[in-house]
């Protein structure tokens, strides 16, 4: 369930940030058409589309699905006359809007300086487009796929029109006639693109099996943890090895001072987590990883959390031991796309901030999210033997 959080969460921010909100309307006047040129009213209207396949996800759009399950960021709903005004703080790139009864869809992109004129979208019969995500690596390791999540892009420029988060391998939605990139993740997985082009008329389109690739922290379940390595400085503590604190359940703790999530709510249950078990054998290392800033030395950390520690840490500091690691963008691996921020980060293949890992007893990678039951039991159990002791 965290993750579907997390994944939602990234999803609008992401968008925010690729939109850039001073570069596009924050309001505009949408009118919505039929494929015949006639005013549709009771069409749904938002930013972004959600399509949720799977009784599991979270709502964090504060607004009610429609009769398909559809749920859109900025919900806006077209009069009699097919017009609504639409607003968004981001910046506005472009609206989707769908009739469900009609089964008329479309996507109109907006103009930088169209807040003075009136968008109109010709919506026009919508393509079912459909297909499988798979992981032959997980597959071999007998692991079922976390959660697929297929965006579908538009084409000029970045612009998240349409997400779907399914519960099974196989998804399905609609979109209008054009030209898209379809990127799939699974949370566990680095995303993987396929060019999509629906031409005018199609009704279904199947795109077939989309490969992708696990990160190295899937992998690595069960496996010796890989030891620290890049780390420039540390605090609380002199050097640490992985391989020195065996007979210790140890959570890895990737974060960035940068990292609001991090520095929040996850600091104050690192704070619980090491306050309850660190005299039960828990050893917590925070492996702090820049954003570009040049801090290579503690007091430069602690400089940049000063304000943090006042606000939200209640003036404490951080007890447990803090690894500050070389700031550098690091290749994943072969056919992987993006950089890690650093080699500690590429080495468990670390894609979002926070993520904890944790290592057992014998020096292992049992799992990897923000389950705390997971860190509990690998604390009670002094030899979990499978390598990960939560079942899954």
């Amino acid at each position: 369930m965290k993750l579907y959080w997390v994944l939602v969460a990234t999803a609008i921010l992401s968008m925010g940030e690729k939109l850039g909100a001073a570069d596009f309307p924050k309001e505009v006047n949408v009118r919505v058409l039929d494929d015949k040129g006639k005013a549709v009213s009771g069409a749904h209207i938002g930013v972004v589309a959600y399509f949720a396949q799977t009784s599991k996800m979270p709502s964090l759009l504060q607004n009610p699905p429609d009769a398909e399950g559809w749920r859109y960021y900025a919900l806006e709903t077209s009069n009699h006359e097919g017009k609504a005004r639409v607003k968004f703080d981001f910046g506005l790139k472009h609206v989707v809007v769908r009739h469900v009864g009609k089964q008329l869809i479309g996507i109109a992109e907006i103009a930088p300086d169209q807040s003075a004129n009136e968008v109109v979208v010709n919506l026009q019969p919508a393509c079912k487009i459909s297909g499988t995500v798979s992981a032959k690596a997980l597959e071999d390791r007998h692991r079922a796929l976390k959660y697929p999540h297929v965006t579908l892009w538009t084409s000029r420029g970045p612009g998240n029109a349409i997400s779907v988060w399914s519960a099974t391998p196989a998804f399905h939605f609609y979109a209008p006639p054009g030209t898209y990139e379809l990127e799939v993740d699974c949370g566990e997985t680095h995303g993987a693109t396929r060019s999509v082009v629906i031409k005018p008329g199609m009704r279904d389109l199947n795109v077939g099996t989309i490969d992708v690739i696990p990160t190295k922290h899937i992998l690595l379940v069960g496996q010796p943890a890989p030891e620290l390595t890049d780390v420039i400085a540390w605090k609380n503590t002199s050097p640490l090895k992985l391989s020195d604190l065996k007979g210790k359940v140890v959570l890895l703790e990737f974060w960035g001072h940068w990292c609001a999530p991090c520095v929040g709510r996850r600091m104050a249950e690192l704070f619980a987590l090491h306050d309850k078990y660190h005299g039960k054998g828990l050893v917590i290392i925070a492996v702090h990883a820049g954003a570009g800033e040049g801090i290579d030395t503690i007091a430069k950390l602690d400089e940049k959390l000063v304000s943090v520690k006042k606000s939200a840490w209640k003036g404490r500091d951080i007890p447990f031991p803090v690894a500050l690691t070389r700031e550098r963008k690091v290749p994943f691996g072969e056919q992987v796309k993006g950089r890690a921020l650093c080699q500690i980060a590429a080495d468990y293949g670390i894609l979002a901030y926070p993520t904890g890992i944790v290592i057992d007893r014998q020096g292992r990678v049992v799992d990897w999210d923000h389950d705390d039951e997971v860190i509990e039991r690998a604390i009670l159990d002094k030899d979990t033997g499978s390598g990960r002791v939560n079942g899954k």
